[in-house]
């Protein structure tokens, strides 16, 4: 960070000779984030704040703790100005430009891309009826084929008639209605209701027993179990811890893949993860697991075999539709507080409050600690 900074300074003070206001506010900003993470460092908590045990959170600790969670939003605060300083001093002559022109739209020029810049309030409605032309299959289309790995022949039935344009047939444009019907309100998604509110009520059972756990894998193990079980079925092959840890190899390459900046240098491992997961669903679907499993997954199946995509390119698409289930589902557990009390049996009253983090680690909780 500080290199970088150094680069901007000499370049901006000695070689362009070209300060301006926005430089002055980094200079700010790049204080305010020294002195955020010099709190960081005093709150003790180390480079893995999931590592510290609840008994080594002291009044001291808790105290630093405080400062920083105060400080930190003005902090963060100056650090984003910074950045937005850049950007309005960057984009300011392009304003002015369409302030003298008049142009009521007009596009940007970018690296293999293109930004259409709409400034007459007239034109939105015209450019919202261009459904067609400015339309969102194709992005869909595109990442299917870069995070799924899906081969030509999937693809290519993918991108037939994406939108809609020879008529009501395309696996696109039928996906998503094919889809909804599963997800009304009604038996099918009862039944799935019903399986994840089973499965979290077994895990709550489970509590009474002693356990040491890492809080927020536990808790994000048991949600996406749940999840899952609820949509897979019996034969659910998450059920195996191994294939759940590929998951999570899988997970994070997912805007390598989806950019192909090089994933086969970049994301190895989300490479690897996504072929073992496509072989666990291979092997579901030849045993018919997705029979005994909810409607959503059957629904799904079962459009994709009547447009003829391969056994094998269904099982690469489904590493999306489980992308989907965990990625939304661990989510709202991220920032959860939770209260733990000594038991009552207990000579002196102690309560502490831990906030989850959000790594897969979590922090540590043992019975003792409680």
């Amino acid at each position: 960070m500080l290199l970088i900074a150094f680069v901007r300074v000499y370049s901006k003070w000695y070689i362009t000779r070209k300060w301006g206001w926005d430089d002055n506010v980094f200079l700010v900003s790049l204080a305010a984030a020294l002195i955020f993470i010099a709190l960081c460092v005093a709150c003790a908590y180390g480079y893995h704040a999931w590592e510290v045990k609840i008994g080594q959170l002291t009044k001291a600790v808790l105290m630093r703790s405080f400062i920083l969670q105060v400080l930190a939003a003005p902090l963060i605060w100056t650090v984003k100005l910074s950045v937005y300083s850049l950007i309005f001093r960057a984009f300011r002559p392009l304003a002015l430009s369409s302030n003298k022109y008049q142009q009521p739209i007009y596009t940007l020029h970018l690296p293999g891309s293109r930004i259409y810049v709409v400034n007459s309030a007239s034109l939105i409605p015209a450019v919202k009826k261009q459904i067609k032309v400015l339309a969102f299959p194709p992005i869909e289309a595109a990442a299917a084929k870069n995070v799924c790995g899906s081969s030509k022949v999937a693809n290519d039935i993918i991108e037939t008639n994406l939108n809609g344009d020879e008529g009501p047939r395309g696996y696109s444009i039928t996906h998503y209605p094919a889809v909804r019907l599963a997800l009304y309100p009604g038996a099918g998604l009862d039944a799935m209701n019903r399986v994840m509110a089973q499965k979290v009520g077994a895990c709550i059972d489970e509590m009474g027993q002693k356990l040491e756990v890492k809080l927020f894998a536990f808790i994000k193990n048991k949600i996406t179990f749940a999840t899952t079980e609820a949509v897979y079925g019996p034969h659910n092959p998450f059920r195996d811890p191994k294939l759940e840890e590929s998951f999570w190899s899988f997970q994070p390459g997912f805007m390598i893949l989806l950019m192909q900046f090089f994933p086969s240098v970049f994301a190895k491992e989300s490479l690897a993860a996504r072929d073992t997961i496509t072989k666990a669903f291979v092997k579901y679907f030849n045993n018919q697991g997705h029979r005994e499993g909810s409607a959503l997954i059957q629904t799904r199946f079962d459009h994709s075999t009547e447009y003829k995509i391969p056994l094998e390119d269904i099982a690469r698409l489904e590493c999306g539709g489980a992308a989907g289930l965990w990625e939304t589902t661990p989510m709202p557990d991220f920032g959860i507080d939770v209260t733990i009390t000594q038991r009552a049996d207990a000579n002196d009253a102690l309560e502490w409050r831990v906030l989850m983090t959000d790594s897969d680690k979590g922090v540590e909780v043992s019975a003792e600690d409680m």
